[in-house]
């Protein structure tokens, strides 16, 4: 009888006293938030409904939780309680029972991070969905330390030390260096020449070599006509011992087997070419087209090239090519190309992009960027601006 009259005692002082508690996830003055009442030490309660997840019942006291409505998303609902929605990982961060955050479903609770609470109290008002709608446009910028600042445009290597290394250079002279590989340590029959393998050089320190200098490995590979000879890296070499006109050298970097007879110039540093982007080749899009140059030879003696190969053209320092300018690469086409008579020409296929990382008066060496189709020897090259 006494635990009976105790009930009833405290359901008249809920109705009569203190009122019935709203569940959460009930419009309260337009606004699906819900922060209980200070006096009361209740969690709030979640009605039954599907969900793919075991959503929880019971919260701390003070939790500000938000039942989700059909049609929110984490992203939104950041954007709207957090005022920035790349914020969302920290809602999900307190509700971790959602397994996945693409889905969650009209009914579930989500409680909402301790940011909501002190723009609360900072603004010392209820903060619900509708008072943030309602805001001002200042008022719902996110505060200085969420927003995301505008990224810098950084200086971008366009390629390692070592595709510098293992390209090649143009020299009008067929003989411009002194010294050259003699033979092998190994003996006269070790021909291939690569990594860690020891070389004798034809020189020695009465010729100026000395322990520790360093040589590029030179093969004369073609005569481009109109340009020079074109002199492929094949490797890095470092002296070891010297004699008066004999020295030992190790091979430090190979890119191509080097034999006897290979020319050893001298090791220069070279500053690795940068820029601030990457842009995709134009395709379909109209070229102004000032300045017409040729791919004349492509490395390693290749017939067509695509991303990563070397081309070397004849656009240089002369017509104001440098050391980071961007090439178009195209092909003309004519209306006699196509199968039905056409007789004006057909705008330019583009082939590719590329840009410059080694120039001289009349050529430059340049690395493919894009190819968005096989670009041959012979494609035109001009100059482009992203």
């Amino acid at each position: 009888m006494g635990k009976r009259l105790i009930l009833g005692l405290m359901a008249l002082m809920l109705v009569l006293g203190y009122g019935i508690l709203p569940l959460a996830g009930q419009e309260v003055e337009g606004s699906a938030l819900k922060e209980q009442p200070e006096e009361s030490k209740e969690a709030p309660s979640v009605e039954p409904h599907w969900s793919r997840w075991q959503y929880p019942t019971e919260f701390p006291p003070g939790s500000k939780v938000y039942i989700i409505q059909k049609g929110d998303t984490l992203w939104d609902l950041a954007g709207r309680f957090l005022q920035n929605p790349f914020l969302w990982p920290q809602i999900w961060e307190l509700n971790r029972y959602i397994g996945d955050p693409h889905w969650i479903y009209p009914g579930d609770p989500l409680v909402l991070p301790e940011a909501v609470t002190e723009v609360a109290e900072a603004g010392k008002e209820e903060v619900t969905g509708e008072a943030l709608e309602e805001k001002g446009e200042e008022e719902k910028k996110a505060p200085e330390e969420f927003k995301i600042p505008t990224p810098e445009k950084v200086p971008i290597p366009i390629a390692e030390r070592w595709y510098l290394e293992c390209t090649g250079i143009i020299y009008h002279d067929s003989h411009p260096f002194r010294f050259r590989v003699a033979g092998s340590e190994m003996g006269r029959f070790r021909k291939s020449l690569a990594t860690n393998d020891v070389i004798v050089i034809d020189a020695g320190e009465e010729d100026g070599i000395s322990p520790g200098d360093r040589f590029f490995i030179y093969r004369d590979t073609r005569n481009i006509g109109g340009l020079g000879h074109y002199f492929r890296r094949l490797g890095v070499v470092e002296v070891i011992s010297t004699q008066p006109h004999t020295a030992l050298a190790m091979i430090t970097r190979s890119c191509h087997p080097a034999e006897p007879g290979d020319w050893l110039g001298p090791y220069e540093e070279e500053t690795l070419p940068t820029v601030t982007e990457f842009p995709t080749a134009p395709q379909y899009q109209p070229l102004h087209i000032d300045l017409k140059g040729a791919i004349l030879y492509i490395q390693d003696a290749l017939y067509s090239a695509a991303e990563d190969n070397v081309i070397v053209t004849d656009l240089g320092e002369d017509h104001g090519v440098t050391v980071g300018t961007w090439l178009v690469i195209y092909r003309e086409r004519k209306g006699a190309d196509l199968p039905y008579s056409v007789k004006e020409p057909v705008t330019p296929h583009v082939t590719g992009l590329a840009v410059v990382f080694r120039a001289g008066p009349n050529y430059s060496l340049a690395k493919v960027i894009d190819s968005v189709d096989t670009i041959l020897l012979g494609d035109r090259v001009s100059v482009y601006s992203p």
